[in-house]
């Protein structure tokens, strides 16, 4: 049985605001997260899942190939929108 949560299309949508006293992690480190995800190797995947988590509030999801790439999209437009980062 494959991912549901993928699969049902949303409409692009405005990121939602971000409560800045939640993120612990610099502009720069955000970044590397969303560089690390590139090849990502097995040991480097709690520290971009622990900086997801502190932007988002949610799990990075592993799992489902689909969300992996519409999380890194979504990490990727705030890196771009909210940090103004060149990524």
């Amino acid at each position: 049985m494959g991912c549901t949560t993928c699969k049902k299309k949303k409409p692009v949508t405005k990121l939602d605001p971000i409560i800045e006293e939640t993120i612990t992690f610099s502009p720069e480190q955000v970044k590397l997260a969303y560089e690390l995800l590139g090849g990502i190797k097995e040991e480097e995947r709690p520290f971009v899942n622990d900086v997801y988590k502190s932007v988002f509030n949610e799990n990075f999801d592993w799992g489902c190939k689909a969300c992996v790439n519409i999380q890194a999209k979504k990490l990727r437009a705030y890196i771009e929108e909210e940090l103004k980062l060149m990524v």
